[in-house]
């Protein structure tokens, strides 16, 4: 490039007016957009409660609609005792909680046994449900031992 080329470019009118301005104008207008799209008001000034609520609105919405089911079967009911392992739920295992060889039923759910409820918060071993016609019911006892054996009963699944 020869030297008044150069000379030309670098005192154009182009370079130092137009250029910082548009590219001033472009930066404050994206800046303008950019804020003006945001929403800095706060829950109180537009009239919502912020108070934390205790009630479950989604199942108190439900509970009209939602009959409580129960099953009614027969099982064959163990128990067992303490292994120094945590049951399938995370928790060690006490007093109030079975396992149950039927993996359908949900942690938590209640099984009532000769009008005693317990909790589900075990498994059996998939064996178990292979080699027995009934679905297994294992208590958990403190003190369980082999004269506890093996029976079949009718349960209620809550």
């Amino acid at each position: 490039m020869t030297d008044f080329k150069r000379r030309k470019q670098e005192n154009s009118f182009w370079n130092k007016d137009v250029k910082p301005f548009w590219f001033y104008l472009i930066f404050i207008l994206f800046s303008i957009s950019l804020f003006s799209s945001l929403n800095f008001s706060t829950p109180e000034a537009e009239g919502i409660n912020t108070q934390l609520s205790t009630q479950n609105t989604t199942t108190s919405l439900l509970e009209p609609l939602v009959e409580p089911q129960t099953a009614t079967t027969t099982a064959r009911i163990t128990c067992y005792g303490w292994t120094g392992n945590k049951m399938a739920n995370g928790k060690y295992p006490k007093e109030g909680y079975v396992a149950t060889s039927d993996r359908n039923i949900r942690f938590g759910t209640i099984i009532e046994i000769d009008g005693i409820e317990y909790e589900v918060g075990d498994r059996t071993s998939k064996w178990v449900n292979e080699k027995f016609k009934h679905q297994t019911i294992d208590i958990y006892l403190d003190d369980c031992d082999l004269s506890f054996g093996a029976s079949l009963k009718n349960i209620i699944i809550k």
